[in-house]
């Protein structure tokens, strides 16, 4: 499920423990809009108890969100620096979360701009 709303008083923390437990098992949550939309708590439980199979955060209810927060230690979750229309700094040390493109190739273009092979 791909979360795009808006954050507003209707939508602050729509998604929470009813809303986890009415998804399939397999279901992944992928939070790219505002982070309050999801109840973190909620989530770390959906998360740790099978309830659902992962979350894709760009966004989190606090930015930076704190070092030791719980859904970093979470092997089911993929986090991103929320760093769109972001100016004046840049990486993941300026959003205090985790590294996750350290390890991630580009490949090699031409003067021309296509990709080599």
């Amino acid at each position: 499920m791909s979360l795009h709303v808006p954050l507003t008083d209707r939508t602050r923390r729509m998604m929470g423990e009813s809303q986890f437990a009415s998804m399939k098992p397999s279901a992944i949550l992928i939070n790219t809009c505002r982070g309050p939309v999801v109840d973190e708590p909620a989530l770390y439980r959906a998360l740790t108890t099978g309830r659902l199979a992962g979350a894709g955060l760009d966004v989190m209810m606090d930015e930076p969100p704190p070092t030791n927060h719980p859904l970093f230690s979470l092997e089911n979750v993929t986090l991103t620096p929320h760093m769109a229309g972001r100016r004046g700094t840049t990486g993941s040390a300026a959003s205090g979360m985790p590294s996750t493109t350290s390890s991630v190739s580009r490949p090699a273009t031409s003067r021309s701009g296509s990709s080599r092979s």
